[in-house]
């Protein structure tokens, strides 16, 4: 119904039209009628179209319409009466876009591009939803459901052109760019994989050698002893220190390699976190002695805790080692558990800086400092240390202030044992992780 205020009446709303355009859009709904338009309900592909489009509209002048115009336009158009035989073509053969009529019986624009979003294979598939509803709220609501565009009808046939291609141009250059990344992603990851597998057979070769250098070492040392060339004595025991620092490092460098490579896996199994620690302490002893630091195993007895025993000795290890190298003279250093599944090491030595704390766990970061009486890092133990509590579906935390000292948290779950590993019930497994009552 034409109104003399110059609206148009559509869909029980009305939309303004200026004196410019009134003749446009009279003369693009004269194009809706049948000896104006061509019927395009089922085109065949073509190589050298722009595009496979499906379009769902209910009324056929428009349906009609829309096709010859999309088909002139360069572009291969499959059209149907309601989203239901939309949704059918779509399944069967992904068009590159959907243009759909919002009010339709059955299932209707709306329903259409949920049904759409909700398949794997047309979740992004472009959709262009056509309209009488005008005004910027009937368009932020259709875009706000999902759509890539809202187009307004009545349309001049060119913006519908237009409108198409841009959305189609838009998602073909995303999926470019999807598939450069994935490429570019699968590429780093065979680099790494490449690179792991190089540095895990470097690691290999040079540690054997190295080992049979620091040997030789040894027995030299010995010689030179019972001679009496303490001077000589001096520069091989820096050589024999040297050695063990290079073989530390390859040593680490072979764990971190051979946990990335995928060739360390946890094997979990009941253990008595006290006697671990207690452990450890004493393999580091001589390293606090030299400081005369004070090692305590505060674990309480009878706690235990479902993992693997040498990866975990491994992260206590180069926990107590770090806390050992951080402290000063007389300083003390404690392994404790705080809280339930926790084991935490601290030290009360030179502390870490924020700024360093958040680089400690990563692998590119160079995080290793001189301890308190210069002792040298491979900046290794602490990333490596940080994956093997990953890997039990853990977490390693920090706390520390400067000047003040550092606590370094292990927290693994208390029901990590899988049927048949951990003795007695499920129940008794959670228990045993749990803090000390003292």
């Amino acid at each position: 119904m034409r109104h003399a205020s110059g609206t148009v009446a559509a869909g029980g709303e009305e939309r303004a039209f200026t004196v410019s355009n009134v003749k446009a859009a009279v003369e693009e709904v004269l194009q809706w009628l049948p000896n104006a338009g061509m019927p395009v309900e089922a085109a065949h592909a073509d190589p050298t179209s722009r595009g496979h489009i499906i379009v769902a509209e209910d009324n056929a002048d428009m349906r009609s319409y829309i096709c010859r115009l999309l088909t002139e336009a360069g572009f291969t158009v499959n059209a149907y009466p309601d989203g239901n035989a939309a949704l059918t073509a779509c399944l069967a053969n992904r068009p590159e876009l959907v243009l759909s009529d919002v009010m339709m019986p059955g299932l209707d624009g709306f329903g259409l591009l949920k049904r759409l979003r909700a398949e794997a294979l047309t979740a992004t598939l472009p959709v262009i939803l056509l309209s009488a509803r005008a005004g910027e709220e009937s368009r932020i609501d259709g875009l706000s459901t999902g759509a890539d565009d809202y187009l307004i009808k009545p349309f001049h046939a060119h913006e519908l052109v237009a409108r198409v291609d841009g959305t189609i141009r838009l998602a073909r250059a995303r999926r470019e760019v999807e598939a450069e990344l994935r490429k570019a992603k699968e590429d780093a990851e065979n680099a790494t994989k490449l690179k792991d597998k190089f540095l895990s057979l470097v690691s290999h070769d040079l540690k054997g050698p190295l080992g049979a250098v620091r040997g030789f070492l040894m027995l030299m040392r010995d010689d030179l002893a019972l001679r009496e060339q303490q001077e000589m004595v001096k520069f091989i025991d820096m050589s024999v220190e040297s050695s063990d620092r290079m073989i530390k490092m390859i040593s680490e460098l072979l764990s971190v390699s051979r946990f990335k490579t995928g060739k360390i896996v946890p094997r979990l199994k009941p253990l008595s976190v006290r006697k671990l620690a207690e452990t450890e302490l004493k393999l580091l002893a001589p390293l606090a002695a030299g400081k005369n630091v004070q090692l305590l195993n505060e674990i309480p007895e009878g706690l235990e805790l479902c993992a693997d025993p040498d990866l975990l000795a491994e992260v206590i290890q180069n926990l107590i080692s770090n806390a050992i190298k951080f402290s000063k003279k007389g300083g003390t250093v404690r392994v404790m558990n705080s809280g339930q599944g926790v084991i935490t090491v601290g030290d009360d030595g030179m502390g870490i800086s924020p700024e360093r704390r958040e680089k400690l766990f990563r692998y590119e970061e160079l995080t290793s400092t001189f301890g308190t009486a210069g002792e040298p890092g491979t900046g290794l133990g602490l990333p490596l240390s940080y994956d093997l509590v990953k890997a039990h579906g853990g977490e390693l935390s920090v706390e520390s202030t400067l000047g003040k000292g550092s606590k370094f948290s292990v927290r693994l779950p208390v029901d990590a044992c899988p049927d048949g590993v951990c003795e007695g019930s499920k129940e008794t497994c959670r228990l045993r992780g749990r803090a000390s009552e003292n």
